[in-house]
């Protein structure tokens, strides 16, 4: 069952989304804008189908909730290649809007990731006020 509460990522996909959309359009380039919109919702039905399976919302084993996973995985890279494969028969333009719409979840990945290194104010994980100071580990 598909949530109805926006995540962050997909609030960082949607802000990136707009900017491209917004500067695409300005720009003239309409294929690329549709390109961007139809990677965008594939992106995001599959981020969302893909991470119910994460959730493991039926209790399955866990062995059978990888295979799960990893089915879902490799149908959203199927997805993903296909429509890139279509896109490319209508141009380039449409191609690289294609691109930047599957593309956005990686970009909202990094930009989240950015902002987590930059909250922890330069601390080294395992050293001191890290939160994770431990012992060395003993000989042998």
């Amino acid at each position: 069952m598909l949530r109805t509460k926006v995540s962050p990522i997909e609030r960082w996909m949607l802000a990136l989304a707009a900017v491209g959309v917004v500067s695409g359009g300005a720009a003239g380039y309409y294929l690329f804008v549709a390109g961007l919109v139809v990677g965008l919702v594939a992106s995001l039905l599959l981020l969302r189908w893909q991470l119910a399976a994460a959730r493991n919302e039926d209790n399955l084993h866990p062995i059978d909730a990888h295979n799960r996973l990893m089915f879902r995985s490799l149908i959203r890279t199927g997805v993903a290649l296909t429509l890139l494969t279509l896109a490319v028969l209508k141009g380039i333009e449409l191609l690289f809007g294609v691109l930047a719409g599957l593309f956005l979840q990686v970009a909202a990945y990094m930009g989240q990731a950015a902002l987590i290194i930059l909250r922890k104010e330069g601390k080294k994980v395992g050293t001191s006020g890290s939160g994770r100071d431990h012992d060395p580990c003993p000989p042998g």
